[in-house]
């Protein structure tokens, strides 16, 4: 999918929540710019998917003439590596309590969970591996990032104090706490929001918790999303499955690139980097982009590398 059309899509969602008199009522009316606040924990500069998703978003919606606001965390256990694409006075990024500080201790710090992930430390030891299960299980509860609440909530407060008033609100997913966020703004600025779930959440195949769990968190999607007005996703057999669940308005907004987005070597995870002086020391790059999260490296020798978005080696192919 092009950047055009993804600007397109976008546009006509948020031309759906144009809200033009006092009964808050939302029509279609193009060539009208909006007033929106993105919800989403991850955003740029944290380098994590979700953050270039979230941050790609705000730049369209921004480049179209909306006036978009983002509500975010800061303090992230991410490389501060993405480029914020948006005034950053419009990026309100706030304090959030870690309720998993001690599992980063215990796998050595913040910084080496940066690098190789919560895994790294526990996964050859037994206890801790099970004793890390039993805590994510009662605590994590929808998420990791349940501790954002309060700061968020308090922040979206002082907004409105200042005098901004959201015409729509956006909430991104995962984590699911995002939307949470998003529901109680909905709530005190008493205006219409907008449920995106680039993963779902209870319904999701790769759910790593019990079937106990699973009902309970589906009880919670279904109080929080309730007020949702229409959602978005990012493929259609999605899309199927919120209309059958919450029988709700779904949009299809695919994962794409963004055609500004050009890479020079500089512009590359020092970890791409490393690895191809090291493995290809005299084979030049020929072209390299960014693509839904995944660096493609292509070199003069013909080779096709991938990488994920923190620069760990992913596959190797000859290019046809």
């Amino acid at each position: 999918m092009t950047v055009m059309r993804l600007q397109e899509k976008w546009a006509n969602i948020a031309d759906l929540f144009v809200q033009l008199d006092e009964y808050n009522v939302g029509i279609t009316l193009a060539g009208v710019f909006v007033k929106i606040l993105l919800v989403s924990f991850f955003f740029p500069p944290f380098n994590c998917i979700g953050a270039v998703r979230s941050g790609k978003t705000a730049k369209f919606l921004t480049s179209m003439g909306h006036d978009v606001r983002v509500l975010t965390a800061g303090n992230q256990p991410f490389s501060e590596s993405l480029t914020i694409e948006v005034p950053a006075s419009r990026v309100y990024s706030t304090f959030w309590f870690n309720i998993n500080f001690w599992i980063e201790f215990l796998v050595g710090g913040r910084k080496k969970v940066a690098v190789d992930g919560y895994a790294v430390g526990l996964g050859s030891v037994g206890f801790l591996t099970k004793l890390g299960t039993l805590y994510k299980t009662c605590v994590n509860f929808p998420d990791a990032q349940i501790g954002w609440i309060p700061w968020a909530l308090l922040q979206a407060r002082r907004m409105k104090k200042d005098g901004w008033y959201p015409d729509v609100i956006i909430g991104s997913s995962s984590p699911p706490t995002s939307l949470i966020v998003a529901s109680l703004c909905s709530k005190l600025w008493k205006v219409r929001w907008v449920a995106e779930y680039r993963d779902l959440w209870s319904q999701n195949s790769y759910y790593e918790y019990g079937m106990v769990r699973r009902y309970l968190e589906g009880k919670l999607e279904n109080a929080v999303v309730g007020s949702a007005e229409r959602f978005i996703t990012i493929s259609d057999p999605l899309a199927d499955q919120l209309r059958g669940r919450f029988n709700r308005p779904v949009d299809v907004v695919l994962n794409g690139y963004d055609d500004d987005e050009y890479l020079n070597t500089s512009d590359l995870p020092t970890a791409i980097l490393n690895y191809l002086s090291t493995n290809y020391p005299n084979i030049a790059i020929d072209e390299a982009e960014l693509e839904d999260g995944i660096y493609e490296i292509e070199l003069v020798n013909g080779l096709e590398l991938e990488f994920d978005i923190n620069g760990n080696f992913l596959s190797v192919e000859m290019d046809d």
